[in-house]
């Protein structure tokens, strides 16, 4: 239910369909003894909720749209952990979800889907179809299987101009490959997954302004482009802005509306730094034509607007879906590797939508669970039978 309720947003504000499920199933079902790490970002979401709603009352605005995301986030969660009991449930739950994001893009979706094919894959469902893609694959128990459609389908989405879709499928695939079989040969692995990244960053194609999602995509693109974003900072140039917000106010300003000039201009002088060519170009996209501050991060809008408190669930997301990557092992191994790889690229670099909270929410469940069960395997084998799986109640998938 959470899955295919998850991409219908509740008429006039946005928040996904799956919160209601998710408020009834919280009193109903005891917490099951599942992955701690969950339980203490939840903790932690539900934390910075708060700090963020007061730091946005203390400098007089109203918290936002932004604020209820990170709610449904923590909400979401809570309710995930009285209801997965299990890295298959959970894996289960991730392809619904994708799924029914995929289904209802394709008819309901934004403007900006319906120009083209080359719209619907960029904007709406490259990363959906995908993921269910490999969840589909990953019951045939062939991970070879899911690490050839991650590289087809990462390099379709290259062709289509969706460079970072290409850019994260391709470091999905290259840890893939570095983690199959046993210990032997792993240098031959990592040089083949080192071979691949770099096939693919020659197939990645140069930013062009093509004018095909229409002209307020077209002048986005074009300023982007010549504002010249560094890899570092995966093409994006809105970091260094926050990065200059955040050491001006590290307890939040509340809103990122209420960015001055001087921090403006500190941030320029920061992206200068960090190689951005163009910082008049750059500036333009901080700054859009209507005078609304963009800060496209689901990292840097917390911590600019609501301090550090409210970033540390996000940095903590960060450490639980590179842990997950390292250590998935199994016929899950490729869809929890791309999930992971998508949900750091999306905390960095993507803006937040209640899509990408519920995405967000089901991502690390199942990074959660998939940590949780090597943990306890790691523990049955050092402690004996018994003494591990338990510890969860982790059941074999």
């Amino acid at each position: 239910m959470f899955g295919m309720l998850g991409a219908v947003p509740l008429p006039g504000i946005g928040v996904p369909v799956s919160v209601l499920p998710a408020m009834i199933a919280l009193p109903l079902r005891r917490p099951i003894n599942g992955p701690p790490m969950a339980r203490g970002i939840a903790i932690w979401l539900l934390v910075g909720t708060l700090a963020w709603t007061v730091i946005s009352l203390t400098n007089g605005v109203i918290p936002g749209a932004n604020v209820a995301q990170f709610a449904v986030v923590a909400l979401l969660l809570l309710a995930y952990l009285s209801t997965i009991t299990s890295l298959e449930s959970a894996a289960t739950l991730v392809g619904w979800t994708s799924l029914s994001m995929t289904v209802y893009t394709v008819a309901f979706g934004a403007g900006n889907t319906r120009g083209s094919f080359e719209d619907l894959w960029k904007y709406g469902i490259a990363f959906t179809f995908t993921i269910f893609t490999l969840y589909l694959l990953a019951r045939t128990d062939s991970a070879v299987a899911g690490i050839i459609a991650l590289i087809i389908l990462g390099t379709f989405g290259t062709v289509l101009n969706y460079r970072s879709f290409g850019l994260v499928c391709g470091i999905a695939a290259a840890i893939c490959i570095a983690k199959l079989g046993t210990g032997r040969h792993i240098a031959l692995r990592i040089a083949t997954a080192g071979g691949i990244l770099a096939l693919l960053a020659v197939l990645l194609p140069q930013a062009l302004s093509s004018g095909v999602f229409g002209a307020t995509v077209q002048a986005k693109t074009v300023a982007q482009t010549e504002a010249g974003g560094p890899l570092l900072l995966g093409g994006r140039t809105e970091p260094p802005l926050s990065i200059a917000a955040i050491t001006e106010r590290p307890f939040g300003w509340g809103s990122a509306q209420l960015i001055n000039a001087d921090t403006l201009n500190r941030g320029s002088e920061i992206a200068r730094f960090l190689g951005v060519t163009e910082v008049e170009q750059a500036t333009k996209i901080w700054v859009r034509a209507d005078g609304y501050v963009s800060l496209h991060s689901m990292l840097f809008v917390p911590w600019v607007e609501g301090g550090i408190v409210a970033a540390i669930p996000m940095l903590l997301f960060i450490a639980l879906f590179g842990w997950a990557a390292a250590v998935s092992r199994g016929r899950w191994t490729v869809l929890v590797t791309l999930v992971a790889a998508q949900s750091i690229w999306d905390i960095l670099f993507s803006p937040w939508t209640g899509e990408r909270a519920v995405a967000l929410a089901a991502a690390a469940i199942l990074a959660a669970w998939t940590i949780a069960m090597v943990t306890s395997q790691t523990a049955t084998i050092r402690l004996g039978p018994g003494r591990g799986a338990d510890r969860f109640h982790l059941e074999e998938a």
